[in-house]
């Protein structure tokens, strides 16, 4: 997390223990109960480059969020954390959950790929 915001407009650590502590958190169900079939790794040579991670949203009637879409800066644009994304959606699907959401910042170059992969914008 710490490299994949760092310098962009989602960086809001301080320093890499503040983004373990946010990883940790969201694992231990600080957004809602993690969804392990639709939370994904994606590795290289036992290195992780991307990552999505799925709870059930406590805000929202428990509608599954992407709490996190994250990419190591050197495999950005290649379309990992698309790839992951649908992925993830589909694991959903497979479990009966149709709906699935995320929050992007505006201006984040992601608010593409998300709308490309189907996803709708609301205020």
């Amino acid at each position: 997390m710490w490299a994949a915001y760092r310098g962009t407009i989602d960086d809001e650590y301080e320093e890499p223990d503040d983004a373990r502590d946010d990883a940790a958190q969201t694992l231990a169900g600080q957004w809602g109960p993690l969804i392990g079939d639709a939370s994904i790794i994606a590795t290289v040579d036992d290195q992780l480059i991307a990552a999505v991670v799925a709870v059930r949203d406590d805000a929202h009637n428990m509608v599954p969020l992407l709490a996190y879409v994250l990419t190591s800066p050197i495999w950005q644009r290649r379309g990992v954390a698309a790839w992951l994304v649908a992925e993830s959606a589909a694991r959903l699907a497979a479990l009966a959950i149709p709906e699935v959401h995320l929050a992007v910042t505006r201006g984040n170059p992601a608010e593409r790929v998300y709308a490309r992969l189907g996803f709708r914008t609301i205020d």
